[in-house]
C-alpha cells in the first residue's frame, strides 16, 4: 500500500467511477477498479470499496433533506430541481448540471475532500438524531456539496443514495479486490463476511485464510438447487441421503453470543424485534452459536399458513396478543459456527450431531431429519410431507459442507409438482376502475446471469390494502417513468403461482408464465435470492414441452 494520504482523494474515486461507467466490458471494468483499489491506503480501501459496491451511504437521509440542501446551495426553486429530475432520473447529474449553472449561493470552498473525511461526514449524519437533527444534517450536506466540484458532487450524491449506475456492482467490486491482491476466492469470503469493507481490510492486511463467521455478521444462507420430482433428485445425488420437511416459514439465522441475541433474515435484515420469544429462548442457550433454521407458525399441533406469519416481519411492536394470536416454533437444521469454531467445512452429519448436543427447548427444536435410500422412499417422504401440511422436501448430502450463498446442488428441494417463482418487480403501471391511482400490475423479473429479465405480468392475488402499501413502496424506489407507470429499483420479491411456463418471444427472459398470480411478497428475501432462468429452463422442460 502507498502513503496514507495519495489515492485517498475523493476526486481521484470520482474520476475512476466515471471511467468505469464510460466503458462496456467487464474486462475493462475490473482493470480500472483493480488499479484504483491497489493504490489506496487501508484506511481509505474499505470505505472505498464500500462506497463502490452501494453500500457504504447509508446515512438516513431521504430526498427531503438533500432537497433542502441543494436548494440553499444553489438557490434554486423546488419547480426548477423537479424539471431536471424528471428530465435526468437521477439526482446526482441533476447536481451536477446545477454546478455547471454556476449559480452556487455561496463560493466554492476547495478543502480537498478525502474518502476518509466523506465516510465521518456520513457518520455525523448518521448519528444526527433528535430536536434540531434535521437542520444539522442540512449543515452537514450543505457543507460537502461547497467542497464538491461538479463531478465530485455528482458522485457524492449517487453514494448517499446507493445509485450508482455505474457498471461497477458488488460482483465487479469483488472481482476487482481479487485482481488487486491475487487472490482467487473473494466472493465466497465475501458471502462468510458479509461486508466487502471488511474483507479488502482483511486482504490488506496480508491475511489470506478462510475467515471464521462472526458474531452479529449475518453469513450468506446456503440455498438449496429446485428439481421437479423424486426421481431427478436422487438420480442427482446418485446415494442415500438426509431428508428433511419443506417449511412454510421465515428462514431465520440466530446468533448466539455472550453480549446477547440477533436474528437475521435471508434478506440479512436484523429481524429480532420480530420474533421477541424465538430470542428470549434462545438466550437461555450456554454456548455461542450461529443456527440456521426456520421459524413457522404453529398452534394447537398445526402449522399456520405463511401469510399470517410475514405480519411480524420489520415490526417492532410484536405484543402479547400478536404472540398468542401467531405462536412459533424454531426449527434448527445447521449449525454454523459453535464456541470460537467454524463449522461451515464440517460435514453436515457431524454439524448434525453437534447440534442434537445442543440443549435446545420449548419452541426451538432441531428440525426432523430421516434417511432416503431411493426414489421410492423420497417419493413417500414427499407426500407424506405434503399431507402433514408441509411445502415438500429438502435432501441433502450428508458429507456436504456449508456454502454460503450457492444453490450448489448439495441441497435439493422438491415442492409440488410445478414451483412457485421468486421474481423482482422491475415495473409498476396504475390502475383503472377503482384501482386508479394505484400500482396495481407488476412486471416481474428473474435472473440470467447476472440481467434481470421480465418473465410475466402479474396483478391478482393481493388485497386493496395491501395494494396501497405496494404503491407507497413502489414510488419510494421509482427510478424512471414509462406512460402508463414507473420503472423501479430491483428491491421488492414477489412469490409468484402459475399454471405453467410457456416459451415466448414476447419477455426478453424467452419464457412467460400461464395465469400468473402472486402467492406472496416476500419481504424476508432480497432481490439477489429471486429465481434465475435455469430454474425456469428446469420448469419448463420438465412439463414435457
Amino acid at each position: 500500500m502507498t502513503s496514507p494520504t495519495k489515492g485517498a482523494r475523493f476526486s481521484d474515486l470520482c474520476r475512476t467511477l466515471e471511467a468505469v461507467a464510460s466503458v462496456r466490458g467487464r474486462n475493462e471494468k475490473v482493470r480500472l477498479l483493480s488499479e484504483y483499489l491497489a493504490g489506496l491506503p487501508r484506511d481509505a480501501l474499505p470505505i472505498a470499496c464500500r462506497f463502490m459496491a452501494g453500500t457504504g451511504g447509508k446515512t438516513n437521509v431521504g430526498w427531503a433533506a438533500v432537497n433542502d440542501a441543494v436548494r440553499e446551495v444553489f438557490d434554486t426553486g423546488p419547480g426548477a430541481i423537479r424539471e431536471l429530475y424528471l428530465s435526468h432520473g437521477d439526482l446526482g447529474v441533476l447536481v451536477q448540471e446545477l454546478m455547471k449553472g454556476g449559480k452556487k449561493s455561496v463560493p466554492l470552498q476547495r478543502e480537498e475532500l478525502t474518502v476518509p473525511g466523506l465516510q465521518a461526514a456520513f457518520d455525523e449524519l448518521a448519528k444526527a438524531g433528535g430536536r434540531g437533527s434535521v437542520e444539522r444534517r442540512k449543515k452537514v450536506l450543505v457543507g460537502l456539496l461547497l467542497q464538491c466540484s461538479g463531478v465530485e458532487a455528482k458522485y457524492l450524491i449517487k453514494i448517499l443514495s446507493g445509485e450508482l449506475r455505474t457498471g461497477a456492482t458488488e460482483g465487479t467490486v469483488l472481482e476487482a479486490l481479487g485482481k488487486a491482491f491475487a487472490v482467487g476466492r473473494v466472493r465466497d469470503w465475501y458471502l462468510i463476511l458479509g461486508d466487502v469493507g471488511a474483507l479488502a481490510d482483511r486482504l490488506a492486511s496480508g491475511d489470506v485464510s478462510e475467515p471464521s463467521p462472526r458474531a452479529f455478521t449475518p453469513v450468506a444462507f446456503m440455498l438449496p438447487l429446485p428439481l421437479p420430482d423424486a426421481r431427478s433428485a436422487m438420480a442427482h445425488f446418485g446415494k442415500p441421503v438426509f431428508g428433511e420437511h419443506k417449511y412454510d416459514g421465515v428462514r431465520l439465522q440466530a446468533h448466539r453470543f455472550q453480549e446477547g441475541v440477533k436474528l437475521y433474515s435471508r434478506r440479512m435484515e436484523d429481524v429480532t424485534a420480530s420474533f421477541p420469544e424465538v430470542s428470549s429462548a434462545l438466550s437461555s442457550l450456554r454456548v455461542s452459536a450461529i443456527l440456521d433454521g426456520e421459524v413457522v407458525g404453529f398452534d394447537a399441533g398445526r402449522h399456520i399458513p405463511f401469510v399470517k406469519l410475514q405480519q411480524r416481519l420489520h415490526r417492532r411492536d410484536v405484543g402479547k396478543r400478536m404472540m398468542e394470536e401467531v405462536p412459533l416454533r424454531y426449527y434448527v437444521f445447521d449449525l454454523l459456527y459453535l464456541e470460537g469454531r467454524s463449522m461451515l467445512r464440517s460435514p453436515l452429519a457431524e454439524r448434525r450431531r453437534a447440534l442434537e448436543g445442543l440443549d435446545l427447548g420449548g419452541d426451538l427444536r432441531p428440525a426432523d431429519r430421516f434417511h432416503v435410500e431411493d426414489e421410492a422412499q423420497a417419493e413417500e417422504r414427499f407426500r407424506r410431507s405434503r399431507k402433514e401440511g408441509y411445502e415438500g422436501l429438502v435432501l441433502k448430502d450428508p458429507g456436504s459442507g456449508y456454502t454460503p450463498g450457492r444453490r450448489g446442488g448439495l441441497w435439493v428441494k422438491l415442492k409440488e409438482e410445478m414451483d412457485t417463482l421468486d421474481a423482482v418487480i422491475v415495473l409498476a403501471e396504475w390502475g383503472n376502475g377503482k384501482r386508479a391511482g394505484l400500482l396495481s400490475d407488476y412486471t416481474f423479473a428473474i435472473w440470467d446471469g447476472g440481467d434481470l429479465k421480465p418473465i410475466g405480468k402479474a396483478y391478482s392475488g393481493l388485497t386493496d390494502a395491501e395494494i396501497g402499501e405496494m404503491t407507497l413502496a413502489l414510488q419510494k424506489i421509482k427510478v424512471g417513468d414509462v406512460w402508463n407507470g414507473i420503472v423501479v429499483k430491483p428491491a421488492v420479491v414477489l412469490e409468484v403461482a402459475f399454471d405453467s411456463v410457456q416459451r415466448s418471444a414476447r419477455h426478453s427472459s424467452g419464457f412467460a408464465l400461464r395465469f400468473p398470480r402472486i402467492k406472496a411478497v416476500r419481504r424476508d428475501k432480497r432481490p439477489e435470492d429471486a429465481d434465475t432462468i435455469e430454474k425456469v429452463r428446469s420448469l419448463y422442460e420438465s412439463t414435457g414441452a
